[in-house]
Formats: C-alpha cells, structure tokens, sequence
C-alpha cells in the first residue's frame, strides 16, 4: 500500500542530533553526494573525485570513503565507481552504494572488502535503504520504480511503480518503506 506522508519530523531530528556530535575533516572528501550514519559511530559518504575531460565529463571516478567519528581518520571503502548517488549501511557494517553510472547497486562486505553486484536490470539507480533482515531497497529513477532486493534469494521485487523518477529511498524498524519522488513523500507499510 502506498501513501502520501507529510511530515519526517521525528527520523530527521535524530539524524541532524546526531550529526551535531561529529566533527568531519572535509578537506580530503572531494564533493561528497550522500552521507549515511553507521551506528552514529561510522560516517559513510559516496564521493565525486574526479571527471574525464576527454568525453565531456562523462566518465567519473568515484569512491566511496568512511570517517572514523571518533578519530575523524578518511579511509577509502572503494573507488571506480560512477556517479554513485547513495549509500547505506547495515547492522554488519557492510556499505550498499547505488552506483547510477554503472546501473548497478553494489555492496562492499565489512569482513572482506569485496565489492559484489546485487542485481541487475536498474535504470540510474539514484537511492539504497536496507532493513535489519539485510533486505535492500533501491530507489530506480530510470525506470520510475522502487525494488526490494530480497537478502535470502537475491530475487529483485518491485514494490512500487509509476513514480516520476523516485530519487531517495529509507526504510523504518517497521519495516515501512518511504520514497521522494518529485518532491512527495510517500510510504509503502509491508
């Protein structure tokens, strides 16, 4: 079921708090597109470094970089990426990163550093949430959809379509889904 929500009120507030108790060299994080909280203890930020002149920008670099809170220390996660748009992170530590320019959502696992592909068939993916099951969601632009990529199988679900180009995606404890899309904010309660 989807629904239109008007208020974020209470999830914004803690994250902004949150935020507020963080100190964040930005000097060496290039132009950072997306920040997600690990634990309020792990910083994540998926990171445009650098474009090719050589075709008219359309080939970037990117990497996805982590800032220890406690030390403010910038350690790389991955690169090679293109214009990834968001990232996530489970209670595992491991990273999900909505890699738009490669159509692709990829996941860098906490325990080894791999960089593994979660599915394939997404159109400028643009939004990653995951729940506390490991279940991924990923808000696909290009296709004007919202999709579950199911953590026990690997099967990719659409949960919504007809949007007009979702670009941000979350998930509650509840389980409930929330999406942006063209300035809405709606919610899809399992």
């Amino acid at each position: 079921m989807k629904d239109k929500v008007e208020s974020r009120g209470a999830a914004r507030h803690a994250l902004l708090k949150c935020l507020a108790r963080r100190s964040v060299n930005r000097s060496s994080l290039g132009s950072p597109r997306s920040v997600c909280l690990g634990a309020c203890a792990l910083l994540v930020l998926s990171a445009l470094t650098a474009c090719s002149s050589a075709d008219g920008g359309a080939t970037c670099s990117a990497a996805v970089k982590e800032t220890i809170a406690a030390t403010g220390a910038i350690n790389s996660l991955a690169s090679g990426l293109n214009h990834p748009h968001d990232v996530a992170v489970d209670a595992a530590g491991n990273v999900y990163v909505a890699d738009s320019g490669n159509n692709t959502v990829k996941e860098i696992v906490a325990a080894t550093g791999a960089i593994r592909m979660l599915g394939s068939g997404f159109n400028f993916p643009s939004g990653v949430a995951v729940d506390a099951a490991g279940n991924v969601y990923v808000a696909d632009s290009g296709n004007n959809a919202v999709k579950e990529i199911v953590a026990a199988t690997g099967a990719i679900n659409t949960l919504g379509s007809g949007f007009n180009s979702p670009n941000a995606v979350a998930v509650d404890a509840s389980g409930r889904v929330y999406v942006i899309d063209s300035g809405k904010l709606w919610r899809f309660t399992p």
